[in-house]
């Protein structure tokens, strides 16, 4: 009997053990999806038919790096994404940032799509996706728990990029302004209508890049956005590096992103 006893106890410890296992290396469920979230159209670069739904939660997470999980359905002329779960993360990221996720939907050969967001057992949201040769319209109903955060999204120009250079002392200024004249001398700048475009937006004639972003400590940045000549990309490449070499990253970045998807 006491064998047996003994027994049921060091059962009973390892099951408790691995069930604790288990729940630390799981990651956490946020079951409450009674909020409010927002939906940006993503231009997928390199595919005139694929775009890329991004998700965001507009109340703001304890930690940078809540996801949100989705999947989307597809029926056409109707596409359906439903919101699934927020996730915690195993390794907090020190910080406030809303929860973020993403779908991607392929091969859109029509005009119009049906949109329905759906959050899991808690409600529905209907629009609809327009596709025009040179920008998209994302539209949902008023008074809903998806909001869009930009109804109107730019195609990108074809043979462009953009991105930034940043500087944080004197000597990263002095070698961000070598990299402009030569770069600016070699790729004439682009011009285009204003509006945003997934990746960069322009108001008034100036361009703001989101994608790349410049690093958070960065003391000073500037943009740019170019016309690039078909073929030219090893040419890019090659001036890049040159001014890369010529820094350590202390005092100098350089980051560019091109119209079909290389990023320098």
């Amino acid at each position: 009997m006491i064998e047996i006893r003994r027994f049921s106890i060091v059962l009973f410890l390892f099951l408790v053990l691995v069930s604790c296992r288990s729940e630390l290396n799981d990651p956490i469920i946020v079951a409450n999806l009674e909020q409010e979230f927002g939906l940006s159209l993503e231009q997928v670069l390199g595919s005139d038919h694929t775009v890329r739904f991004k998700l965001s939660t507009l109340d703001l997470a304890d930690c940078l790096n809540y996801s949100i999980q989705a999947e989307l359905n597809r029926r056409d002329p109707e596409l359906e994404i439903d919101i699934l779960e927020i996730q915690a993360p195993k390794d907090c990221e020190a910080g406030l940032a809303p929860a973020r996720g993403a779908v991607q939907a392929d091969e859109l050969t029509l005009d119009e799509y049906l949109l329905r967001l759906s959050l899991k057992d808690v409600a529905n949201t209907q629009g609809e996706l327009r596709i025009f040769p040179d920008h998209y319209l994302l539209s949902l109903e008023q008074n809903s728990s998806v909001i869009p955060l930009h109804e109107e999204v730019r195609r990108v120009p074809a043979n462009s990029c953009w991105g930034f250079v940043s500087w944080n002392d004197p000597t990263g200024f002095a070698i961000a302004q070598a990299f402009l004249a030569e770069f600016q001398s070699t790729f004439q700048p682009l011009t285009a209508p204003n509006g945003y475009y997934s990746y960069f937006e322009i108001t008034s004639g100036n361009v703001e890049v989101f994608n790349p972003s410049p690093p958070a400590d960065a003391e000073q940045s500037r943009y740019f956005l170019v016309d690039m000549k078909p073929g030219a990309l090893a040419e890019l490449n090659a001036i890049v590096q040159q001014y890369r070499q010529n820094a350590t990253t202390t005092h100098f970045n350089i980051e560019i992103l091109t119209s079909t998807g290389e990023r320098i």
